[in-house]
């Protein structure tokens, strides 16, 4: 067998690098698991990105002489969703840069060692839920913006709440904080505190989030309902040296995970959020 891994920290280019394994174990691995590779004359953690059951090159002399073989598994347990992988190596491919760089926007450092010190023993593995009706929408209010009561009605079940910053979250968490169904995170969260955001998340402990864009990079398997709230003045996020584009990673996210709803609520829409996003169903709604 042969496994496409994105190692952690080094990457020479925009495609993962692939791997051959002389046991079969699909069973006991599979994308989003870590391996630990060989890569020049030292060993690194990578993530399996695909799995081949055939060599994926032509010349299977040179892929023979070529590829190397995964050294051990390090854990069985999914810590991204394929849907994630897809992203990270088209995020990478967009904006050239090193997939380990991207992987490294999606499962940072500090959430990584909190895994290893634990043994990766925090997460869980769960049934992912089945969404019946894929719903997706645009609606633009008209003559008001989108304040908590415009969005009160889309909140359901395994609903994520995307808003632009953390003072877009203050009347959200004046309205429901004695909710106990309900998670509110802020990007200035100590290092500690997002481990534990991605392990609850990952574990799908809250079924109602707020969070700002910063989620899109979480892992949101469980969650079937995702309501993006835009703002049409902070479009872009900049992930140093290379500036990503909110709806880019909007839009992959939807490419990518088709089995979510995805409803834009927006009282300036943007014109890349009505082209990237234009075979959705778009209505002009009114504040009650």
């Amino acid at each position: 067998m042969f496994f496409a891994v994105i190692p952690f920290t080094h990457s020479i280019g925009t495609e993962p690098l692939i791997y051959s394994w002389e046991t079969l174990w699909e069973h006991i691995a599979e994308i989003g698991s870590i391996v630990e590779i060989p890569y020049g004359n030292k060993m690194e953690h990578g993530i399996i990105a695909k799995i081949y059951h055939d060599c994926p090159f032509s010349d299977l002399s040179e892929a023979f002489n070529r590829i190397k073989p995964i050294a051990s598994i390090i854990t069985e347990k999914q810590l991204l969703a394929p849907y994630q992988i897809d992203m990270i190596i088209y995020i990478s491919q967009k904006y050239m840069i090193p997939v380990h760089r991207t992987l490294g926007i999606f499962l940072s450092r500090p959430i990584l060692s909190r895994l290893e010190k634990k043994s990766y023993e925090p997460i869980e593995k769960k049934s992912i839920p089945t969404n019946t009706q894929i719903i997706n929408q645009i609606h633009i209010l008209k003559d008001a913006i989108v304040t908590p009561d415009v969005v009160e009605p889309y909140i359901q079940w395994n609903t994520v709440i995307i808003l632009a910053d953390d003072f877009a979250l203050i009347p959200y968490t004046q309205k429901y904080h004695d909710n106990s169904q309900v998670l509110f995170l802020k990007n200035e969260m100590t290092d500690t505190r997002k481990a534990q955001a991605w392990i609850d998340i990952k574990n799908w402990v809250f079924p109602i989030i707020f969070w700002t864009r910063k989620i899109l990079y979480y892992n949101l398997n469980q969650y079937q309902n995702i309501i993006y709230i835009e703002d049409s003045l902070g479009a872009d996020y900049w992930h140093y040296p290379i500036r990503i584009r909110y709806n880019d990673i909007l839009h992959t996210f939807h490419q990518a995970n088709s089995s979510t709803s995805l409803r834009i609520l927006t009282s300036v829409p943007t014109i890349s959020t009505l082209t990237q996003f234009r075979h959705f169903d778009i209505q002009n709604i009114t504040a009650n």
